[in-house]
């Protein structure tokens, strides 16, 4: 039993390593948008998507370890969680457990709020870029009004950068 609480364990300690380098990651691209600097952003896209790769059997040997060490104290599939398994194993394990827990759920919650604040960034460039091939084109976008007071957009054409196809 002490040798599957150790993994478990230790499986939570390689999790969380993982998931603050997603989010130094996650950081990194935030960074890289601000300053509109494209090969920042290429850097963290793959650093990113390294770890992400990474992550996946990180989890699955977590989960593993979790299912073992549930099944040996009594828990059935269900109820197999590192916080169930916690409150049943007893110190010293208890607490370290659901103390990495914790670290684990404030971790993921911060990538959470930096992948917002990227996805926010990024959808906001791509509106410039948008924007900056209309004038480009020569395309002034106007708002007009229905008869109902809704606005609508022209119709853009097509544009080539010097000629309207």
């Amino acid at each position: 039993m002490i040798e599957v609480l150790r993994a478990l364990e230790e499986s939570l300690a390689d999790e969380l390593v993982l998931e603050g380098e997603l989010l130094e990651a996650g950081i990194q691209m935030r960074d890289a948008l601000v300053a509109l600097d494209l090969r920042q952003v290429e850097q963290a896209t793959s650093r990113e998507q390294n770890v992400l790769v990474a992550l996946g059997p990180a989890g699955e040997r977590r989960l593993r370890w979790t299912s073992a060490a549930a099944r040996l104290l009594g828990l059935v599939d269900q109820e197999a969680s590192v916080t169930r398994v916690a409150q049943r194993a007893g110190e010293p394990y208890a607490s370290r457990l659901l103390s990495q827990a914790d670290r684990v759920r404030t971790t993921l919650r911060e990538v959470a709020r930096v992948n917002q604040t990227n996805r926010a960034l990024t959808l906001q460039s791509l509106g410039h870029v948008k924007r900056f091939f209309l004038i480009l084109g020569g395309v002034r976008e106007q708002l007009t009004y229905t008869r109902r007071g809704q606005g609508s957009r022209p119709e853009i054409p097509k544009v080539m950068i010097d000629r309207v196809i």
